[in-house]
């Protein structure tokens, strides 16, 4: 069975198979296994990347799919009243639920999420995030009737027990991760800056 994948490595980055040239001028490789992939680029049939040589790579979608969510949930966490949270639809649509049907299983639970876990969004705020990220599409949210929540990291963890699914868990999982690696981010920015600040502070001294 020739495996069908919607991604593949290129310079060490994840990319999309209609962000390449065809066939094996993709330069690009398996994320599973590291075998160098052709990109299937005709007419008739859904643009695809399959391995140059046929092989066993049975965990390549499942790892190409986990790669690429990874990299679009760490596009849409922000920073927002000096707390990293994402917002609800796009939650929602990681979810793979109406933004409607999880804004309600909220309300019924709300004393599950106290403002530390959640808070609505002021009109300015959600017109400054929508002015300034290109991850945030034209006109998302432009007709809701209501302003957007935004979850913090505790209220993302808190979500996958109101919602009681399977792919939540999942989804969860790597939202966890990602709230980890750009925690790690900071503090490692943080750490650099405190160094150069203290090699400033001694060679001014000098």
């Amino acid at each position: 069975m020739i495996v069908q994948l919607p991604y593949g490595i290129k310079n060490e980055k994840l990319i999309s198979i209609h962000n390449v040239d065809s066939g094996l001028a993709c330069e690009c490789y398996c994320p599973s296994c590291e075998g160098r992939l052709v990109a299937r680029k005709g007419k008739h049939k859904a643009h695809h990347f399959a391995h140059h040589k046929e092989g066993n790579c049975s965990g390549a979608i499942e790892t190409a799919l986990h790669l690429a969510a990874k990299e679009i949930i760490e596009q849409k966490i922000y920073i927002i009243r000096g707390q990293k949270v994402m917002l609800d639809h796009d939650l929602a649509e990681l979810y793979g639920v109406e933004t409607a049907q999880l804004t309600r299983q909220v309300r019924r639970n709300i004393s599950r999420f106290p403002k530390d876990f959640m808070f609505q969004l002021a009109r300015y705020e959600y017109e400054f995030l929508r002015s300034q990220f290109v991850t945030l599409k034209p006109g998302s949210g432009k007709h809701r009737k209501y302003l957007p929540y935004v979850f913090t990291e505790q209220g993302v963890a808190m979500l996958s027990s109101v919602l009681k699914s399977k792919k939540a868990i999942e989804v969860n999982i790597l939202i966890m991760r990602a709230f980890v690696k750009i925690r790690k981010l900071v503090y490692s920015y943080k750490d650099l800056a405190d160094k150069v600040r203290k090699m400033e502070m001694k060679y001014d001294k000098k």
